[in-house]
C-alpha cells in the first residue's frame, strides 16, 4: 500500500465528516491542509484528500449534472469517463474526449451547491458580525474583510466567472514557461459546466520529489508564479492548494482552477509591491508608507508616530528572512495587530494577497524551507513600482 492510499484510507471518516458540514467549511478544511504549523500531522493528512479527493458524485448525480449542464450533454463527447479524476468542495471533474478526438477536462458543479454554500457564508457572516464586536477586534474590519471573502468564495458558484477568469489567467501567464493554465471550451461551457484542455502528465498529489534539487526548482516556480500574479497582473488566485497547482512530471505547474481568483485595484496592487520590496530591504518607513496610501480608514485618534514603530518592529523581526525562519501566519497577525492598536487599517483588498501566500506558503515550505522568497519577489516587484512610476509620469521618487 502507498502511503498516499494510506492516508487517504486513515482519513476518510475525517474528512467524509468534514465534507457533511459544507462546502464553506471544506474551504477552511482544504487551507488548513497545506499548513504543517497550524495542524497535528495526522489531523492534516487527514484533510489532504478534500483538496482534490472528497467523496464525488453518485453516479445518479453525474449523468443528471452532465445533461442538465453540458450543450448537448453526452452527445457532444466522442467519449466521457464517469469516475471522477478529481472532486472538491464545489464540483467533481471528468476526462473526456471531444467529438474530434481532443481531450478534455469537463467541471460539473455539484447539485444543490448554490443553497449549500449560501447557507454556509450566512452562517460564517454571522459568527463574524459577533466576533468583530469583540474587545481586542472592535476596531479591525472584521465584517468587511469576512464579507470580501464570502465574496470571492460564491463567485465561485458561477462558472461563467470562472471560465472568463480561467481565460484571463492563460492569458495574462503566457510569458511565463514554468505554468500551464488550460484554456476553456466557451462552446460547451454553461453557467455550471466548465470545459477545458485537459493537462496530461500530472504528477502525484505528493508533491515531494526524491530529487532535492527538483523541489528546490519547483517551490521558486510557484513563488515566481504568485508574485507575477500579485504585483504583475493584480489577478490574484486565492486557492492554489495542490489540488488545484500540480506538479507536471516533465517540470513546471499546471493551474487547474480559476474559482476562487480576485483582481485587486491597481492602486492598491502598487501599494502591495512597495510593501513587499521594502520588506525584503528591511525598510519599516517604506511598509508603513505604503500601508497608508492604501488604507482603508484612519481613527481621529490614530497613533501614526505608534503604527511606524510597530511596523519598524515587524519589519526588523522578519525583513530578508529566507522561509525556514519566517512564520507567515505570526507575520499576519502582528501586521493587522498594529493596524488595529494604532487605528490604522489596510485595504481589505490586501486579504487576498494575504490568503494566496497563505496557501502556497506550507507547500513551499515543505520543498525548499530555505528558500528566500523575497529575493524572487524582488525584481518582480522592481518591474512593477518602476513601471507604475513611469505611467504616473514622476519618473522616479521614493519606494
Amino acid at each position: 500500500m502507498t502511503r498516499d492510499v494510506a492516508i487517504t484510507q486513515r482519513g476518510a471518516p475525517i474528512a467524509r465528516l468534514v465534507q457533511s458540514f459544507g462546502p464553506g467549511y471544506m474551504k477552511f478544511a482544504q487551507i488548513a491542509s497545506t499548513r504543517e504549523d497550524m495542524l497535528p500531522q495526522f489531523l492534516r493528512e487527514a484533510l489532504v484528500p478534500l483538496q482534490d479527493r472528497a467523496v464525488p458524485m453518485s453516479r445518479t448525480e453525474f449523468d443528471h449534472a452532465l445533461a442538465r449542464s453540458v450543450p448537448g450533454g453526452r452527445t457532444s463527447f466522442k467519449s466521457i469517463d464517469p469516475v471522477a479524476v478529481g472532486a472538491g468542495s464545489i464540483a467533481c471533474v471528468y476526462r473526456a474526449e471531444r467529438l474530434d478526438g481532443r481531450p478534455v477536462a469537463v467541471k460539473l458543479a455539484r447539485p444543490r451547491i448554490a443553497s449549500r454554500v449560501q447557507r454556509d457564508v450566512r452562517t460564517i457572516g454571522r459568527v463574524a458580525s459577533v466576533v468583530a464586536k469583540s474587545p481586542g477586534l472592535r476596531d479591525v474590519p472584521v465584517q468587511e474583510m469576512v464579507l470580501a471573502v464570502s465574496r470571492a468564495v460564491v463567485t465561485q458558484l458561477d462558472f461563467v466567472t470562472e471560465r472568463q477568469s480561467l481565460a484571463g489567467l492563460a492569458e495574462r501567464s503566457a510569458h511565463l514557461e514554468m505554468v500551464t493554465v488550460p484554456h476553456p471550451h466557451p462552446d460547451l461551457c454553461s453557467s455550471s459546466a466548465i470545459v477545458m484542455d485537459y493537462v496530461e502528465d500530472l504528477a502525484p498529489s505528493d508533491w515531494r520529489d526524491p530529487d532535492a534539487g527538483r523541489n528546490r526548482v519547483t517551490a521558486r516556480d510557484i513563488m515566481t508564479i504568485v508574485f507575477e500574479m500579485l504585483f504583475t497582473t493584480g489577478v490574484v488566485h486565492c486557492d492554489m492548494h495542490p489540488g488545484n497547482l500540480v506538479r507536471r512530471t516533465g517540470g513546471g505547474v499546471a493551474l487547474l482552477d480559476a474559482g476562487f481568483v480576485h483582481v485587486i485595484p491597481d492602486e492598491v496592487r502598487i501599494a502591495l509591491a512597495r510593501f513587499f520590496l521594502n520588506l525584503g530591504f528591511r525598510n519599516g518607513t517604506g511598509c508603513a508608507d505604503a500601508i497608508l496610501t492604501s488604507c482603508a480608514g484612519v481613527r481621529n485618534t490614530a497613533d501614526l508616530t505608534g503604527f511606524r514603530n510597530a511596523i519598524d518592529n515587524l519589519v526588523d523581526m522578519y525583513g530578508g528572512k529566507p522561509a525556514d525562519e519566517f512564520n507567515f501566519v505570526d507575520f499576519a497577525r502582528r501586521l493587522f495587530a498594529a493596524q488595529r492598536d494604532f487605528g490604522v487599517f489596510a485595504s481589505s483588498d490586501f486579504v487576498f494577497p494575504l490568503l494566496a501566500l497563505l496557501m502556497v506558503d506550507g507547500t513551499v515550505r515543505s520543498l525548499d524551507p530555505g528558500i528566500d522568497f523575497q529575493a524572487i519577489a524582488r525584481p518582480i516587484v522592481f518591474r512593477a513600482v518602476n513601471r507604475a512610476m513611469s505611467l504616473s509620469g514622476t519618473g522616479g521618487g521614493t519606494l
